[in-house]
C-alpha cells in the first residue's frame, strides 16, 4: 500500500447563472441585453441558437470573456412571423454548462 498527499486544488461543481432574457422587438428583429455570473470560475464560452438551430458564438461587450461577470448584447434576426425560441448556453472556465431562453413572438 502507499499514499501520497496532493497540492491543494479547487473544485468547481456550480456552473454560471444568467440573467433573464427580456427580449424587445424592432419590427421582425430581437434584442436582448443579459449578463452571465459565475461565483468561482472565470465565464468562458457563451452560445446562441434560434429555433434549436446551429450554436453560434457571442462574444462578451468587452470583447473577452476574463471576469467573473460579463455583460452581453444579443440580436436576432429577421425573423420570419409567429413564434420563435431563442437559447443561449454559458460554460464557467471549468467547463461546468448553463442556459436560458426566451420565446420572441413576431406578428
Amino acid at each position: 500500500t502507499g499514499s501520497r498527499v496532493s497540492t491543494p486544488f479547487d473544485v468547481d461543481n456550480t456552473p454560471p447563472s444568467i440573467s433573464p432574457l427580456r427580449p424587445r422587438l424592432t419590427g421582425r428583429e430581437a434584442a436582448m441585453n443579459f449578463t452571465v455570473t459565475d461565483t468561482f470560475s472565470l465565464v468562458g464560452e457563451v452560445d446562441y441558437s434560434v429555433d434549436a438551430g446551429e450554436w453560434r458564438p457571442l462574444p462578451p461587450e468587452g470583447r473577452i470573456a476574463d471576469d467573473l461577470k460579463e455583460s452581453y448584447t444579443l440580436k436576432v434576426g429577421p425573423l420570419d412571423p409567429g413564434e420563435h425560441t431563442v437559447t443561449v448556453r454559458a460554460r464557467d472556465r471549468a467547463g461546468n454548462t448553463t442556459a436560458g431562453r426566451a420565446v420572441v413572438r413576431i406578428e
